[in-house]
């Protein structure tokens, strides 16, 4: 509001043309009437790497869930039918010792919900979609991870079809 208000005082003034910019609008002065010829990207960046990303960026955000929240990573080899053809594997990082027993037995009961989860998709025909299988598996970690230890983890489900 103050830019246009701004702009509207400078014709007040005599001023030929205002211009109003934004912060990243380039703008050509000369030869000829003023004008907005681009944009560059502006706001706070960051260094990730070798590369510069903006500081709320979705990469970081991410980052900084999986700080706090913890990951965990499911693995299933799947038939056609969506039968589970070896046991799944689960990893979770940064969420349990993987050295103490009570790791093992959050990682027990996290596998046992999801043979339950893509058997129960079998069973109803529905072993084929994988979309709604990811998002059912990966609820069913969360769930179990959030009630033994009260974290929701960021999850990831990769299916392998055989």
């Amino acid at each position: 509001r103050h830019l246009y208000e701004h702009a509207e005082l400078a014709r007040e003034c005599q001023v030929p043309t205002a211009v109003v910019v934004e912060n990243g609008d380039v703008l050509r002065l000369a030869p000829g009437e003023p004008m907005v010829l681009d944009k560059v990207p502006t706001g706070r960046l960051a260094v990730d790497g070798s590369r510069l990303v903006p500081l709320g960026g979705a990469e970081l955000k991410q980052r900084l869930r999986m700080t706090y929240n913890g990951m965990a990573v499911a693995t299933l080899v799947l038939d056609k039918r969506g039968n589970l053809q070896t046991d799944p594997v689960l990893t979770l990082h940064g969420l349990v010792d993987a050295e103490q027993d009570e790791a093992q037995i959050l990682i027990d009961k996290a596998l046992d919900a999801i043979e339950d989860v893509v058997e129960t998709f079998a069973a109803s025909g529905r072993g084929g979609e994988d979309t709604v299988l990811r998002d059912a598996v990966k609820a069913a970690v969360r769930r179990i991870v959030h009630s033994a230890i009260g974290l929701k983890p960021v999850t990831e489900v990769h299916l392998i079809r055989l």
